[in-house]
Formats: structure tokens, sequence, C-alpha cells
């Protein structure tokens, strides 16, 4: 999925939680930090992209008809070392410590942990899938990642939060 795409996902997720009286920010500072803070966590699973693109390898050796071809090794970092579910564990046990601990970071943490479990959790759905625990292991969906998917996602997740707005104002009326 595209960046834009976790980004718009995480602030929807944040739309339902805000209508339902959870994290609702206290001032216009606490609303924009957290809004940076959240797509921050949901765009950084995918910096081990970056990492894969800078660990490219290429080497020239010889084929089977003594032509020489160019040969690309990756260390292919990417939905493995940062998209992975061990991070999402590691994610869910701080936020609960940090809540007991009562910490003024917690709703901050808890959004960028937000952004970043929604955007593994997406791409659980893609064929490429996520790592387990950071190995070739995946768990891996049906959906083919492309702009006309992402757009769908998006109409699909937009629809649910205008009828869970509905809903919510048709509770308080």
């Amino acid at each position: 999925m595209k960046l834009l795409t976790h980004m718009i996902i995480s602030i929807l997720i944040l739309s339902i939680l805000a209508l339902y009286g959870i994290l609702i920010p206290s001032s216009v500072f606490s609303l924009v930090l957290g809004l940076i803070v959240l797509c921050i966590g949901s765009i950084l699973p995918d910096l081990d992209l970056e990492l894969d693109k800078h660990f490219v390898k290429q080497e020239v050796k010889e084929n089977e008809n003594n032509q020489e071809e160019l040969v690309t090794k990756s260390f292919r970092f990417h939905r493995r070392l940062l998209h992975n579910y061990v991070i999402v564990f590691i994610l869910l046990l701080a936020c609960y410590l940090f809540y007991q601990m009562n910490l003024i970071i917690f709703p901050y943490f808890l959004l960028f942990s937000i952004g970043y479990i929604s955007h593994i959790v997406f791409d659980t759905f893609t064929k490429y899938g996520v790592s387990l625990y950071g190995t070739e292991k995946r768990i891996k969906g049906l959906v083919r990642v492309s702009c006309e998917t992402d757009l769908l996602i998006l109409f699909i997740l937009s629809i649910i939060v205008y009828f869970l707005i509905i809903i919510r104002v048709y509770l308080i009326l």
C-alpha cells in the first residue's frame, strides 16, 4: 500500500476513536502533535524499504552462455525487519506499561502505536503479507496492491466511518 493510504487509514481510525470519546485532544497543539505522531507511526514500517534500496549489491557474473550479466542481490529487509508481529506485541506491551505508569507521553505513544499497528494489519491483507517474527514465514492475504485497490479500501473505510458517525449522532439524539 502507498504511504498516503496508510496515513489516511490511521486518521480514519483516530476519527472513529474520537467520535466515541476515546483520545479527544485537549488543545489544537495536542491535536496537531497527535496527528504528526500518528502519521509517523503509520509510515515508519516502510523505512525498511529504504534500507532495502540502500543495501542493494550488484555483481557481474557469467551466465551459462559465457556472457556477463548484471546480478542484483538485495538483503531484503522490506517486510521483514519492521513489518512483523513481534514489534506489534512490543508496542502493545509498552502501551499497557505506559498506561499503568500514568506517563504523560502515553496518549502520543498510543497514537504512534495505532499508526504503526494499522500499517502492519492492513499490509497483512496484501499478497506479499507480513513477517511473523522477522523471518521468511509470512501471513499473507489476497489483496494485490495497486492504486485502484488503495482507493477501494479508502472508499470502504470512509463509508464505514460515515455510518459510525450516523449511528453515533442518532444515539446522542
